[in-house]
């Protein structure tokens, strides 16, 4: 399906904040010897990152009548897709495609809360 083209995935701003934010505690965390839910979150975000790079279709696409104008506005998107990661965590991309290339977008990745707030879902 891919054949012939190169994959690449790529985290953007807010995406790369919170991934280097993830990563920081993930680290303390190893270095103190104490486990908690970042780690699954941290090695979660890190299986996502390697299965997107031979297919990037492995999300759920969300219907585009769904998606955030925010993701329009900001990032010209035309399709997205979300995993679910581990303690309700969302990580949300999208795919654009060139003749040789094709690049996934990481946009988000955040708690349910945000994801709620984004998407305009109420919380109960």
């Amino acid at each position: 399906m891919f054949e012939g083209k190169n994959i690449i995935v790529r985290l953007v701003e807010e995406a790369a904040y919170e991934y280097n934010s993830l990563k920081e505690k993930f680290e303390q965390e190893i270095k103190k010897g104490t486990k908690t839910e970042i780690q699954s979150i941290f090695n979660a975000v890190e299986r996502i990152r390697a299965t997107l790079k031979n297919n990037p279709f492995e999300g759920d696409q969300i219907r585009k009548r769904i998606i955030p104008k925010y993701y329009f506005n900001k990032h010209g998107i035309t399709n997205c897709w979300r995993v679910e990661l581990p303690s309700f965590w969302r990580l949300t991309y999208t795919i654009r495609s060139e003749q040789n290339e094709i690049t996934v977008l990481i946009l988000n990745i955040f708690g349910h809360k945000k994801y709620n707030k984004i998407f305009g879902y109420k919380n109960d």
